[in-house]
């Protein structure tokens, strides 16, 4: 049997309207990822497609999506399944601890946490030092050392060193919709004998690399989790090993701030 194909993927395309001079942005458009004709030596001729419309702001977007195959010569249904749903953005926050040793001859090192093989995210990957979500009811200080010393074994007066380091925001599509993270980011100077020691069965163990190192691995790999490398790429530029000479240093530093 001889099978054909006509493909037609990645379409996607969309138009934004500026209703008015103050008005929200109104965002409209349609994005299709696979578009398909199949027909064979055997009659058999099958129209496949996927893809999504959607129309709103950036608050709030109505998306219709679509995915099936239709067999064009009958007009019969093979499948179909169709999906209406509302979008609206999902905020959280985190505290990032860096724990670094700035006085090597090769530079600032930092410790590396290696995440657990049974973590529901991201299992096995490179992990912040300390990093946890803001529960309601602490402070962002009262997190901090309450993760330090569940992540790392950090006694709370070592904790309490921790310097304000700025803010990482980024957005990413969910199930759910759009959700925007927010990270608050911490240097800790860590003793030279300080040795991490996990408490809460969410990383196996540490590393101690050269900060060159671990900038290394964000460039080549994709062995950090997905929005540790945001906290290296800021502590990079912000020590300088990231410099104004490198290709898109400016939209380097701008990404780190997708929202505020």
């Amino acid at each position: 049997m001889k099978c054909f194909i006509n493909t037609l993927t990645a379409i996607a395309f969309s138009f934004i309207i500026l209703p008015a001079a103050h008005a929200e942005q109104l965002i409209y458009g349609v994005q299709i990822e696979q578009l398909e004709h199949r027909y064979s030596d055997n009659q058999s001729n099958v129209l496949a497609w996927d893809g999504d419309a959607l129309i709103g702001t950036d608050e709030l977007k109505f998306v219709l999506r679509s995915e099936g195959e239709l067999e064009t010569k009958t007009d019969t249904l093979v499948s179909m399944e169709t999906q209406a749903r509302l979008q609206k953005p999902i905020s959280t926050f985190f505290d990032a601890v860096a724990g670094v040793r700035v006085d090597t001859p090769d530079g600032p090192e930092l410790w590396v946490g290696v995440r657990a093989k049974d973590r529901q995210v991201a299992p096995g990957k490179l992990d912040n030092m300390v990093a946890g979500g803001l529960p309601v009811g602490l402070t962002i200080e009262e997190n901090l050392i309450k993760e330090a010393a569940e992540e790392a074994s950090v006694p709370e007066e070592l904790a309490r060193a921790a310097t304000p380091a700025g803010v990482i925001s980024y957005m990413f599509n969910t199930d759910s919709g759009i959700r925007r993270d927010m990270l608050f980011v911490y240097d800790l100077k860590l003793p030279d004998d300080f040795e991490p020691v996990n408490d809460d069965g969410e990383v196996s163990g540490f590393v101690r690399w050269p900060a060159r190192q671990a900038l290394r691995v964000v460039e080549e790999t994709d062995e950090f989790k997905f929005n540790v490398n945001l906290v290296i790429i800021d502590f990079a530029i912000r020590h300088g090993l990231i410099t104004p000479e490198q290709p898109d240093y400016a939209k380097l530093a701008h990404g780190l701030r997708a929202w505020s």
